[in-house]
């Protein structure tokens, strides 16, 4: 989470950037999988097949659809005797991106104060049309998704992006 504090002599920082996944929502796979599976074994194989592969990565870039990544997703298990396990968190894994409350109450009180707040992050196209329906989105000014920027974090690209469609300067962003 960026923190808010004055640049030497002169101004104060007048817009906040939030990453969605870890700050706004929760994101945690591994968590989520222990608590679906209670075996570290198959947690490992079922995180590796979905949220560690490249194709997890290619889906937050836009570079593959969610029909796509699920395909290459059942293939893997099929291959490795885990298709029940592998579409039960294709069936529910956006289940994990529960709202953390303290981050929103902190969000309007920046909001509140004057802030102009934004969100970067790595997100694929079907979990941000989720997370954009809630409450707390309208608090943000705008932002930019690595599918829409095509882009994942940390590469420059998507900063690059999120800065140019709004007209910020990088200097008017906290550290």
């Amino acid at each position: 989470m960026a923190k808010v504090f004055k640049k030497a002599g002169e101004h104060l920082y007048r817009n906040i950037v939030f990453d969605l996944g870890g700050v706004v929502i929760n994101y945690s796979p591994r968590d989520y999988l222990a608590d679906r599976f209670f075996s570290e074994r198959v947690e490992k194989r079922v995180y590796d097949i979905v949220f560690g592969s490249e194709e997890w990565l290619l889906l937050d870039r836009g570079a593959l659809s969610w029909i796509e990544a699920c395909a290459i997703f059942k293939k893997r298990a099929k291959e490795k005797d885990l298709s029940f396990e592998v579409q039960a968190v294709i069936d529910d894994w956006t289940e994990m991106l529960t709202t953390r409350k303290a981050t929103v109450v902190l969000m309007r009180l920046l909001k509140k104060k004057g802030f102009n707040l934004y969100y970067m992050s790595n997100i694929a196209p079907l979990a941000f049309d989720e997370v954009s329906q809630r409450e707390f989105f309208k608090l943000f000014v705008g932002g930019v998704t690595s599918y829409e920027a095509k882009s994942n974090k940390p590469d420059l690209v998507i900063y690059k992006t999120l800065l140019e469609k709004y007209n910020i300067l990088p200097e008017d962003i906290p550290p």
